[in-house]
This record gives structure tokens, C-alpha cells and sequence, in this order.
């Protein structure tokens, strides 16, 4: 009987729609279970609800939360607090390079 490995589900939170859509075909090509959320306050009550294995966590500057107002949300609920994230910049790699998801590798999770 052939056993399948059960993929990591990740939520990604990002305000831009074109971002997180180029951000979710990546990290579905790399095995992730993605959800998305544009709205930070949305994306905590999604994160409480479902209980992601990871958060990713790109620009988020919309109705006035900022990344950092995200993050100490996520800390302070029990039942997020445990929650890995990783954090996207859009900064190109190497100060020239394309900014991508180069060193997200499955296998870390």
C-alpha cells in the first residue's frame, strides 16, 4: 500500500493580489498547501480557524496594520503563537539578482 506524504499547509499574507499570486505558483510548485489572505485582520481569523503549519508573511500595509502589527497579533494568541513564519522581502537577492523564493525548500518544514 503506497503512502502519501501529506503536504504542509501554508497561508501566505500579502496585500498585493499580483505578489501573492506569483508567490502562491511558486510555493505550490514546491509541495505547499497554499491559502491566501490580502488582509491581515482576515488572515488572523483564518490562521485561528484553520491552524496553518506555516505563515508566510510579505507586505502588509492595508487598513492601517503593518507587518509588525501582524506578527505581534500572531504572537500574542495561544493559538498562534507557536506558528512558524517566514518572512518575504521583495528585495532582489544579491543586490541584483530576481527577489525569489530561492532558499524556501520543503523539506525545512
Amino acid at each position: 500500500m503506497a503512502t502519501t506524504a501529506r503536504r504542509v499547509a501554508a497561508l501566505l499574507v500579502d496585500d498585493d493580489p499580483t505578489t501573492s499570486a506569483a508567490h502562491k505558483a511558486e510555493l505550490e510548485g514546491r509541495g505547499y498547501a497554499m491559502t491566501l489572505s490580502t488582509d491581515a485582520d482576515a488572515a488572523l481569523a483564518l490562521i485561528e480557524a484553520s491552524h496553518p503549519d506555516l505563515v508566510f508573511v510579505g507586505n502588509i500595509s492595508n487598513r492601517g496594520r503593518t507587518r509588525t502589527d501582524f506578527l505581534q497579533s500572531l504572537r500574542t494568541s495561544k493559538l498562534s503563537q507557536h506558528t512558524p513564519v517566514v518572512i518575504l522581502s521583495h528585495q532582489p537577492r544579491g543586490g541584483g539578482g530576481r527577489g525569489k523564493l530561492q532558499s524556501v525548500r520543503r523539506e525545512r518544514w
